[in-house]
């Protein structure tokens, strides 16, 4: 975690410490923290946004038995957006694929919701987000502005300013690869009803 997400360097090192090499230990330290950090003595719930967990054994196996979300984003999309940041990366477009396949053998225990839905109906989204994870509903994520911590997302646009929409058609304006359509990608646009 940079301190750009809350922690500075002395912090991540004495969380660590602490953990004693246990991601588990790692959370429950993180979430007695940002309880302090936050303001927010009622904290009951803290999550992780990386979506490459799985490629630690360790973490794999320590975090199977919690809730997951993930977050699927029509592969065109994600193919897009990483070639216009990173000048045809590759690499982590194959991680996409990879992340893909970990959690389509898991969708009977995980909420699947799609980026583009989160775009588009926010709230009703979210509702579905609070009610799998048995937490009350709170809009105030509808609030894009003015958050005590909002540091920490300046570098991206994306979490301080309103949705943009316009993110979930920007890949038609690029050529997609000749071998984009693998069987793979066929059946995540068929399964999640990307026409």
């Amino acid at each position: 975690m940079r301190k750009a997400h809350g922690f500075n360097s002395s912090q991540i090192e004495e969380l660590l410490q602490k953990s004693n090499g246990s991601i588990l230990q790692w959370y429950d330290h993180c979430g007695e923290f940002l309880k302090t950090f936050y303001e927010k003595p009622d904290l009951t719930h803290i999550g992780d946004k990386n979506p490459f967990f799985h490629e630690h054994p360790v973490a794999r196996k320590e975090i199977a038995a919690f809730p997951n979300i993930w977050t699927i984003r029509d592969p065109r999309a994600v193919w897009h957006s990483r070639h216009r940041a990173h000048k045809g990366e590759g690499l982590f477009f194959q991680r996409y694929l990879d992340n893909v396949r970990y959690f389509m053998k898991r969708l009977d225990t995980s909420l699947v919701i799609r980026f583009e839905d989160l775009l588009l109906e926010p709230e009703q989204t979210m509702r579905e987000v609070y009610d799998f994870l048995g937490v009350e509903y709170d809009d105030t994520f509808l609030d894009r502005s003015g958050k005590p911590h909002d540091r920490r997302f300046r570098w991206n646009p994306n979490a301080v300013d309103s949705f943009d929409k316009s993110k979930i058609n920007a890949w038609k304006s690029k050529k997609l690869p000749r071998d984009f359509f693998t069987p793979l990608v066929k059946k995540i646009m068929h399964k999640f009803h990307y026409e």
